[in-house]
């Protein structure tokens, strides 16, 4: 599994006549600035010209130009690091629009004469316009990546093993655009076979870096003598090289971990729970998404209803008890997709069974309607479940609703997925849905309910909706 993904990572190395990520990032930088200047600019100035001369209006277009960008960079949004990676770069444009819009409420308090309303509806429209432009500008380099071009040529320090967790990742997500040239041991450590070429050791990274033009070097967190980790980082200072620390706890989410000092050493701290800010955000947030998802769900919801009972015997709407928050049990709604005698042909079917091992999956299981086909190939049957978000039974996103029989046979790790309330879909659901082994299964539930957090299940809902439309792992 491990050296399969190293291959793949390594295979996409970039041609050495290519431009470098780093002359490229350049040019994204110079495209982002030009683009949000370009749209601060041409929103500012027609707004103001129906109420001020054209000679101030012209004026106050280039004076948002240059406002925004500077507030825009300010926050961090021009960081070639961040270029095109991360949510910290569509934030940054968040932060310099609300910046802006404080310092305008300062001046006006301060009896500056500014038309408030026309400040803020500008800078809106600023934001949300240059928020679309640089997450096109973002997808055009991601496509890019994913054909094997704008990539950072990337060294490892450490044990293959112990880099898993990073390696998998990377892997799972092309657009972070590194590209494996090679791996470089520690001293002392055992020539174990891998499909990554072994180009050296620690010793050799520095030359290895300006001889093979890489741009990024990832150290595994003890690879490194601590002590030497500084001084490891100013040999590339003049060589435009990142150096990122992969520590040994990647289960734990990047939102759950802050770097602080302590005296004169820095530590992590981890968080073990997401805050009150969190929890109260995603009930309130699961009620209301599910209300106006169920009023518009209904467009599909009746017809589908109508089409079920007239097409074979059997109630529309199918109920099965399901284990909740805290292993209380609760009723859950679907629309029927199978034939109603479906139970009772369970057992003639157990042993064709093409699911994870726990639970019965077939991708072409005679009992299902060819109405429920349909249904479930677009996930429409699961559309009652917004009834069961709205009662507080599930959560929009979360780990996925056990039955009961599944849940009795929990060992003490997987019941933790029961300390959240279960999902509508969640990572399982994203990341491949049936065709998912139940191992990754669970480990990406557990992942979930160690790491969640509202921006967590905006990507999340997010990504179902590419999954749902593309009907990857559906059956």
């Amino acid at each position: 599994m491990l050296t399969s993904l190293i291959s793949r990572l390594a295979s996409t190395v970039p041609a050495e006549e290519e431009p470098t990520w780093a002359v490229i990032s350049r040019r994204y930088r110079a495209i982002a600035i030009g683009s949000d200047a370009t749209i601060a600019a041409a929103i500012t100035w027609p707004a103001t010209a129906f109420a001020f001369p054209a000679g101030i209006a012209f004026v106050s277009g280039l004076g948002a130009a240059a406002l925004f960008v500077a507030a825009v960079a300010l926050c961090g949004g021009y960081d070639r690091r961040r270029a095109a990676a991360g949510r910290e770069e569509l934030t940054s444009l968040l932060r310099g629009g609300l910046l802006l819009a404080v310092v305008a409420m300062v001046l006006v308090f301060v009896n500056v004469p500014l038309p408030r309303t026309l400040v803020i509806a500008t800078l809106a429209l600023t934001t949300g316009a240059a928020l679309l432009l640089r997450t096109g500008q973002r997808y055009v380099v991601r496509r890019a990546r994913s054909r094997g071009r704008m990539l950072r040529r990337t060294l490892l320090v450490g044990e293959p093993a112990r880099l898993a967790p990073v390696l998998t990742e990377l892997a799972r997500e092309p657009g972070h655009g590194f590209a494996l040239t090679g791996i470089c041991r520690p001293e002392g450590t055992s020539d174990e076979s891998t499909d990554v070429p072994v180009l050296g050791s620690v010793a050799d990274v520095p030359d290895l870096v300006r001889s093979l033009r890489v741009e990024t070097v990832v150290i595994a967190g003890d690879s490194v003598a601590v002590a030497g980790l500084s001084r490891f980082g100013r040999q590339f200072e003049a060589l435009d090289v990142e150096v990122l620390l992969a520590p040994d706890v990647a289960q734990v989410g990047a939102s759950r971990m802050t770097l602080r000092g302590l005296m004169d050493t820095p530590v992590l701290t981890l968080s073990a729970d997401p805050g009150p800010l969190h929890r109260w955000g995603k009930v309130i947030g699961d009620r209301v998404l599910a209300a106006v998802l169920l009023l518009v769900a209904l467009l599909v919801l009746v017809p589908a209803a109508l089409v079920i009972r007239l097409s074979s015997p059997g109630a529309a709407l199918f109920r099965q008890t399901r284990i909740g928050l805290n292993g209380a049990p609760f009723t859950m709604y679907k629309l029927r997709s199978m034939y109603s005698d479906a139970e009772a042909r369970l057992a003639a079917l157990e042993d064709r069974s093409d699911g994870n091992g726990m639970l019965f999956k077939m991708r072409r299981d005679p009992r299902t309607t060819p109405v429920g086909r349909f249904l479930r190939r677009f996930s429409i049957d699961e559309l009652p479940q917004l009834w069961n978000v709205l009662r507080g039974d599930m959560s929009l996103v979360g780990p996925r609703p056990p039955l009961p029989s599944e849940a009795s046979g929990y060992d003490a790790a997987s019941r933790r997925r029961l300390q959240v309330r279960p999902g509508l879909t969640g990572l399982w659901q994203v990341s491949g849905r049936s065709d998912l082994s139940w191992e990754e299964s669970i480990r990406l539930d557990l992942r979930y309910v160690d790491n969640w957090t509202l921006s967590m299940d905006l990507m999340i809902l997010w990504r179902t909706a590419r999954a749902v439309l593309g009907g990857r792992g559906a059956y």
